[in-house]
């Protein structure tokens, strides 16, 4: 992949990435011709030019262009068990030879939402349905039909999907505005929008007797970008439960990656409704709404058609638990269910914390390290004041936005480009790795050695 070190003289990184990925190059060309901007998916935004992937096979990715990486960022994290994993790859094609999608009722709809019950300590009754967001929003219809209330409490940096009810205060600053144009403002009228960690905020709303649900991520801001205070899951939990307020929980990017009950199993706080996706469905589109039963069966027909016109809660998509996604949901949820790989995960991804942030302090570089369980997230020269009073594996920024803004977008798509030059893919827009249960205690050792030679590099040509 990197060019051998004779070739590279003269050669800064971008030089070095475009001489070496000359195809995805012409297909980005191709792109931008018929794609606005040669993209279907914002993060995939990278200059000079997104890498074009080819196939995957374990932890490993290869490109068009024949460069091989070690994958931390398995579809935007959704592969937890890697690529082609033989039971999830059988699973789908027994399935395939039965049929993709019948729009009837199937006997895996069944069994996966057992094993979810089984797993997840909220979970008495579990619908399917088509992506994350589709989640959320049909959480939030559930939470308004039970309370018979309009009110969301949502906080600062919690990422909710890209649907209008949910796109202000979401990933990036300033948080009070909508994160897109073309976002109704309307949408925002029965949003309360509380300071992240701020259970105060959180009794203050819910002191107007109006408020249906509280929704956030349990790990923290944007999946750990910003993590919890100690007490605050906890707390929010207590008032919601005082004033008859509905709690989801959004695990779309973190079940089953923590434990195999997730956020609920490792902290020992239970929701009213937890979201799930991406790894629900081990690589496969599919997300679900659990719960308790008492509330899901806002979902239920009863037979009484006034009812069942003006006070059930209505979910309907045409790829809403296929058979075809649901048979890999299955499979990977019977290997999950132990929670063994689970621990590999959150074991090896200790390790690598551990190394990069050697490679980091080697290197004398201003930057850390950080994140929970099986995600890293990696800051660089960026000018927290709180970088060496942390103990670096757990961010204690309190600021959001600093925290948001820490790298600015050169200085991350250099850090990247070097990452890839050196064999590493931790996905397009953030530096952030997702450890699979396909990566390797050699992945680990490569992935450091790699991070060694990609600093190197970065400060060669004082990008750092």
């Amino acid at each position: 992949m990197t060019l051998e070190p004779d070739k590279q003289l003269g050669m800064t990184i971008e030089e070095e990435y475009t001489a070496t990925h000359s195809k995805s190059q012409g297909l980005y060309r191709r792109a931008k011709e018929v794609i606005p901007s040669g993209l279907v998916h914002d993060v995939r935004h990278m200059i000079p030019f997104p890498v074009y992937m080819d196939r995957g096979a374990g932890s490993k990715v290869w490109d068009v262009d024949g460069n091989e990486y070690i994958d931390y960022h398995p579809g935007h994290g959704t592969y937890i068990l890697g690529y082609r994993n033989p039971a999830i790859v059988e699973a789908i094609k027994k399935q395939l030879d039965k049929g993709i999608e019948f729009g009837s009722c199937n006997e895996l709809e069944i069994r996966a939402a057992e094993l979810v019950v089984e797993m997840i300590p909220c979970a008495e009754q579990v619908r399917f349905i088509g992506s994350g967001a589709e989640a959320n929003m049909l959480a939030i219809r559930i939470a308004r039909a039970y309370t018979g209330k309009d009110k969301v409490i949502k906080f600062r940096g919690h990422w909710h999907g890209a649907f209008d009810g949910a796109g202000f205060a979401a990933v990036s600053a300033p948080f009070d505005v909508p994160y897109s144009a073309g976002t109704s403002k309307e949408a925002f009228k029965d949003v309360l929008l509380a300071n992240h960690n701020s259970s105060e905020d959180v009794r203050r709303f819910a002191e107007r007797g109006d408020v249906a649900c509280v929704i956030m991520e349990p790990t923290g801001a944007h999946h750990g970008m910003m993590p919890n205070r100690l007490g605050f899951i906890e707390e929010v939990r207590q008032i919601t439960k005082e004033m008859g307020i509905v709690l989801i929980w959004d695990e779309v990017m973190t079940n089953f990656k923590l434990a195999a009950g997730g956020a609920q199993e490792v902290t020992g706080v239970i929701p009213d409704l937890v979201t799930l996706g991406k790894s629900l469905g081990c690589g496969m589109v599919v997300a679900a709404v659990a719960g308790r039963k008492q509330i899901m069966q806002q979902l239920a027909f009863t037979g009484d058609k006034r009812h069942d016109r003006y006070q059930r809660v209505r979910s309907q998509g045409t790829h809403s638990g296929t058979p075809i996604a649901l048979a890999a949901t299955v499979a990977g949820l019977e290997i999950l269910k132990s929670g063994e790989v689970q621990a590999r995960m959150n074991r090896l991804t200790g390790v690598l914390r551990k190394g990069l942030n050697e490679q980091i302090k080697k290197h004398n570089v201003r930057g850390c390290a950080y994140g929970d369980y099986s995600i890293v997230r990696i800051f660089l020269n960026h000018n927290c004041p709180y970088l060496g009073k942390c103990d670096v594996e757990h961010c204690s920024n309190p600021d959001l936005e600093m925290l948001d803004a820490g790298m600015e977008a050169s200085l991350r798509s250099k850090v990247i480009l070097a990452l890839l030059l050196n064999g590493i893919n931790c996905g397009l827009g953030l530096v952030e790795l997702f450890v699979s249960g396909a990566i390797t205690e050699q992945d680990i050792k490569k992935t450091v050695e790699a991070f060694d030679r990609s600093l190197a590099r970065l400060k060669a040509e004082k990008v750092l």
